[in-house]
């Protein structure tokens, strides 16, 4: 009994070891540390303010990468209340509407699977700026509300909406147009992200996390 009990905990050492061995994971810790000390470099940005991470997803339902906001004059607002206000801006030009510099996002990858910096702009994100329009396409088919979103490359940003019963995806470039469960998933099976590709990004990672302003 008592070699069988060892046995069991010995596998399960190994198991969790290997596990941890396997763990392709990025912390939230580094990708904070990473989007803050890229915006700083990259926009000359001397106080930087972040929004809540917000996960995006790939056609395999699992988080690849975390889309992080800033704002570059004082605290991040209520998100909220700037959905509201960009999409009142856009009516001034398209840059009022994405914030007129005042913001950067950085897309950082959530795994060593995935490029480190996927995609950056001073701005704000299509997430946030859009999101007024995104609702209102969302609307022509119920009370729909976000449940995740969908990353599939720039133009390929997908934001599910749904009220339990009903289900759109809803794409705001280069207009917004939403689509339903069978359609989406026929775009999700075509989609091969970095995965077949022979380069590691583990350099990539390796140097980056080592502190950007050292390179």
């Amino acid at each position: 009994m008592k070699r069988a009990i060892m046995l069991f905990v010995m596998f399960f050492v190994v198991l969790c070891l290997f596990g941890q061995a396997n763990d392709r994971s990025v912390s939230m810790e580094d990708v904070m540390r990473l989007a803050r000390e890229y915006a700083t470099v990259m926009w000359q940005a001397e106080t930087l303010h972040p929004a809540e991470p917000i996960p995006l997803y790939g056609p395999d339902d699992k988080i690849i990468a975390w889309e992080i906001n800033f704002s570059i004059l004082g605290a991040f607002p209520d998100l909220e209340t700037l959905k509201t206000a960009s999409d009142a801006n856009f009516s001034i030009s398209r840059e009022a509407g994405f914030g007129d510099n005042d913001y950067a996002y950085v897309i950082i990858g959530a795994n060593r699977d995935m490029p480190a910096i996927i995609q950056s702009a001073k701005s704000l994100s299509t997430n946030i700026a859009k999101a007024r329009e995104i609702e209102r396409e969302a609307a022509k088919y119920g009370d729909l509300r976000q449940t995740r979103i969908y990353y599939f490359g720039a133009a390929q940003v997908w934001t599910k909406m749904s009220d339990g019963k009903e289900v759109r995806y809803v794409n705001p470039f280069p207009s917004p147009r939403s689509i339903g469960i069978e359609e989406f998933a026929e775009i999700a099976s075509e989609q091969m992200f970095w995965e077949e590709e022979d380069d590691s990004f583990d350099e990539e990672w390796d140097l980056l996390l080592a502190g950007m302003r050292n390179m």
